[in-house]
């Protein structure tokens, strides 16, 4: 995509640095498992399997992962499960923060597809923790907290981003401020 549309130049670099032992000669990932999202909930189950010493104790383990965030850069195929027909050929993986009109309605669509394509992989990833949990036996007496910092902007009230305070009150837009908040207790089962 052409520079005034994409956020971080330095930092994308920096990325793809990072992630280029993971992708083909095209930049496509090889391998899901490649990803941080894997990477980090494949460790963190590595990690109760090789404490079993502790599972006769209390424990607390905290997971800090930093998906879904920019760069929206989903391995296939969650870079196109959300897409209605074949993605554009530059797809604005990171996207500027602030006023919306920099991009068109096709753009905005396909930010938020390679965003839910991110979510996706992020819950399938901590799906395998969850099933890891289980599978140890730690379910039933673990809490298991869910939530983050902060929601993103795609569009609504014309801002991207988590926009700062030079473009108004978009902190407190629902999109920003209404936050998952999921908690797993087993003493309090649903009834449903």
């Amino acid at each position: 995509p052409a520079p005034e549309k994409t956020k971080c130049h330095f930092r994308w670099r920096q990325y793809m640095r990072n992630t280029a032992q993971w992708r083909d000669a095209n930049g496509v990932w090889k391998d899901e498992r490649h990803t941080f999202t894997a990477q980090t909930f494949s460790r963190a189950a590595e990690w109760l399997e090789g404490n079993r010493a502790l599972h006769k104790q209390d424990f607390f383990l905290c997971i800090d992962h930093f998906d879904p965030h920019e760069p929206f850069d989903p391995p296939p195929p969650y870079d196109t499960l959300y897409t209605d027909g074949p993605p554009p050929q530059a797809r604005v993986r990171w996207p500027i923060y602030g006023q919306a009109e920099r991009y068109t309605q096709a753009e905005l669509n396909d930010i938020r597809a390679l965003y839910a394509g991110k979510v996706t992989l992020v819950d399938k990833w901590f799906g395998h923790f969850m099933q890891r949990l289980e599978g140890l036996g730690l379910l039933e007496n673990t809490l298991v907290i869910v939530t983050t910092d902060h929601g993103h902007l795609f569009g609504e009230h014309g801002m991207l981003g988590k926009p700062g305070s030079g473009h108004g009150d978009s902190t407190l837009y629902q999109p920003m401020a209404h936050i998952p908040l999921l908690v797993w207790h087993p003493d309090f089962k649903s009834q449903a």
